[in-house]
Order: structure tokens, then C-alpha cells, then sequence
């Protein structure tokens, strides 16, 4: 069976979101181009290393890994003979450094630099923790002021509003706090439905917004270092970990994992046995 095939008859039966799919047959053009025509057997480790160095850093991982996925697949059901990748390294890349914004004064000084109608975007990215695309897929029909939750369903993917998410965790509730709730109660419905859109009411594009709204707004208002637009999701987190939220509810809030929520965030929670501490000896008081 050659590599082009492997992942083609791969991607034929593999279950995944729009978004994950989308990313999957991505990651495994690089080795479609690179061994499409070669056998599955035939792949040398020693060969797929080399081609695994040659990848640019941002892609290398989600590359092998998704070639990994294909010859592990194909070697389970009997395929081929052996797994080529079950001999290749290919070791996770460290972790990005995030830096969260300080307080909610640098939320509303970014808010007050965007034009009127992103206003929302950092006090529910800050407030909320969701996603990129999940900012930009969130219609109003998701936020319920009186009951103080706002209801992930949507994502925008590629400039598509889907509402396949993610993962299957990522279709959530998040509470609304106060500081959130207000700028929503405040804020002008589009007809569209969606909280963030173009002046025609579609979708708006996350690399258009990052580059000509989100960069040019935290300039304006002075806020350094620059933070990515990711990282309203991560200061949601931090202050989340801060207030004393434990790990596992965190995860639930953000539509993840508690292991990726321990492995991203885990350092910040350090006094988290102190607070979980003081919770058990006022209960033991009561």
C-alpha cells in the first residue's frame, strides 16, 4: 500500500470535527508530497527523520504525528506488515510562553482602541475563555443575560460559521460575570445574529482581524508586550486559577482536558492547595 493511499483510505473512515479534519488532511499533505508514491513498508525511519527536521518548527510535530496516525492505523488493521513510525522520535515542541493581560483596565483600554463593533472581543476572550474561532462564531442567541450564561455552540473556520466544534467537550456553558454581563446588557444586536460581524453580516476573517484590528488596538493603547489574540483565552485561565476555580472545573469552562489544562496551566496554580485548604476548614467549621 503506498503512503498516498494509506491516507486517503485513512481519512476516508476517521471521525473528527470539520476543524480537526480540516487541520489532519493539512498536516498530511507534507507527507503526501514527500512520500505519496513510496510503500508503506518501504518508509526507513532514518528517512522519515530527515524529512521530520526538514518541516518548518510551527508544523513539525502535528506533521509526523499525523503520519504516525496513518501507518499506526494501517499496521492495526493489518495493512502492512510493520509500523515505519513506530521507530521515528518525535518528541512534543516545548511550550509556548503565554503572557495574560494584567487586570480588566487593560481590557478596556484594548476595547476602547477597537472599532466599535469589536468592542466585545476582550472582555468576553477575558472573560469567557473561548477560543479564537469561537469568539467569532458566538451569536446571540448563545447569550443569556438573565440567567448570566453564555453557551458555546458555533465556531468560525475559515470563514465559515459551523457548528461542528473542536471537540466534543468544547460545546459548553460559562457563567457570566458581572464585569462581562454589563458590556453585553450595553451592547447593539446586528441583525446577522452574530455578535462579531462584517458591515454585511458575515463572519468576519481571524487573520484580517488580527492583522488591520487586534495588533493595530493594542499599540494604541499601549499595551506591552504584544499579546496574540490566543491569549485572552489564556488570561481567562490565569485569573480563573488565580480566583481559586479548581483544575477540573476550569476544563469544563474551557472545553478541554484537564491534563491539557494541568499540562498549560498547572504552574500557575500553586496555591491552589492553599485555598482548597481553607474551603475544607470552613466546611469542617460549619
Amino acid at each position: 500500500m503506498r503512503v498516498d493511499d494509506a491516507c486517503q483510505a485513512f481519512l476516508a473512515q476517521h471521525q473528527a470535527s470539520l476543524a480537526r479534519m480540516d487541520l489532519l488532511v493539512g498536516m498530511l499533505a507534507h507527507a503526501r508530497r514527500a512520500f505519496g508514491a513510496v510503500e508503506v513498508e518501504q518508509l526507513e525511519p532514518q528517512v522519515i527523520a530527515t524529512w521530520r527536521a526538514s518541516l518548518p518548527p510551527a508544523t513539525r510535530w502535528q506533521a509526523t504525528q499525523a503520519l504516525a496516525q496513518v501507518t499506526a492505523w494501517a499496521a492495526r488493521w493489518q495493512l502492512v506488515a510493520t509500523d515505519p513510525m513506530s521507530r521515528v522520535a518525535n518528541p512534543r515542541p516545548a511550550r509556548t510562553e503565554f503572557t495574560p493581560l494584567d487586570d480588566w483596565e487593560q481590557v478596556a483600554a484594548i476595547a476602547a482602541q477597537l472599532p466599535h463593533h469589536l468592542a466585545l472581543l476582550p472582555w468576553i476572550g477575558a472573560g469567557c475563555g473561548l477560543r479564537p474561532g469561537e469568539l467569532l462564531g458566538l451569536c446571540w442567541d448563545c447569550v443569556d443575560l438573565d440567567r448570566g450564561e453564555l453557551t458555546v455552540r458555533r465556531s468560525v473556520w475559515r470563514g465559515e460559521l459551523r457548528s461542528s466544534l473542536k471537540t466534543r467537550r468544547s460545546r459548553r456553558v460559562v457563567p457570566l460575570r458581572r464585569a462581562v454581563a454589563e458590556q453585553l446588557a450595553q451592547a447593539a444586536r446586528p441583525r446577522s445574529g452574530l455578535v462579531f460581524a462584517t458591515a454585511r453580516g458575515t463572519p468576519l476573517d481571524l487573520h484580517n482581524l488580527r492583522a488591520r484590528a487586534w495588533r493595530p488596538a493594542l499599540e494604541r493603547a499601549g499595551i506591552e508586550p504584544a499579546r496574540r489574540l490566543y491569549d485572552l483565552r489564556h488570561t481567562y485561565a490565569t485569573w480563573s486559577l488565580r480566583a481559586g476555580v479548581s483544575i477540573f472545573q476550569l476544563a469544563r469552562r474551557m472545553g478541554t482536558s484537564v491534563d491539557m489544562i494541568d499540562t498549560t496551566y498547572g504552574h500557575l496554580a500553586a496555591d491552589a492547595g492553599d485555598h482548597e485548604r481553607r474551603l475544607l476548614d470552613a466546611w469542617d467549621r460549619a
